[in-house]
């Protein structure tokens, strides 16, 4: 495990006889956490690991938004981090709205393979869910399967995707021509 170590500052203990809580303010970077275990947190000061970068393109008719991320790279962490990161992203700036259909494409680079092409069309559901919450499942899948190769531990280098709003419902079929 690799993830990265930053000061801290505690600016207030929430105590609980079920479990306290410690309220931090966080500052820079000072080295990397090598192990997270029962009784101790370990790592190593320094240089901070390698990161994910993951760059988020959101385009709607209402405007467009360029975000920029970094992410752990951690076999169980990553996938439900992507998922999470693209969700925010996508609904929580002022240019996403609910009720559109939403174009996604992007790219996930892994070192030594071929970029993964990632294409998908999200219509509107009639659920309570959020309409971005599709492509943030659909991103957290992806991840598992890269992370679940049993024959190499994958190296990612970059995530890019474009989302794209569209005004009403699209919704695609598939017809069948074998006779």
């Amino acid at each position: 495990m690799q993830m990265p170590m930053a000061r801290s500052r505690v600016v207030t203990t929430l105590s609980s006889d079920l479990a306290s809580t410690k309220i931090v303010n966080v500052g820079g970077s000072i080295g990397t956490i090598t192990g997270d275990h029962l009784t101790a947190v370990t790592g190593k000061l320094g240089a901070a690991p390698a990161m994910i970068p993951m760059e988020l393109n959101v385009k709607t008719p209402a405007g467009e938004k360029n975000l920029h991320f970094e992410l752990v790279n951690h076999p169980k962490l990553t996938p439900l981090l992507v998922g999470i990161t693209a969700f925010a992203g996508l609904t929580q700036n002022a240019v996403y709205g609910e009720g559109t259909t939403l174009r996604m494409n992007g790219e996930i680079k892994l070192k030594g393979h071929p970029t993964v092409q990632l294409e998908n069309t999200f219509a509107p559901g009639d659920t309570l869910n959020p309409d971005g919450l599709q492509i943030a499942l659909g991103l957290m899948s992806s991840f598992m399967r890269i992370f679940a190769n049993t024959f190499e531990t994958p190296v990612v280098e970059k995530i890019s995707l474009r989302v794209e709003s569209v005004p009403g419902v699209a919704s695609l079929t598939r017809s069948d021509t074998r006779g």
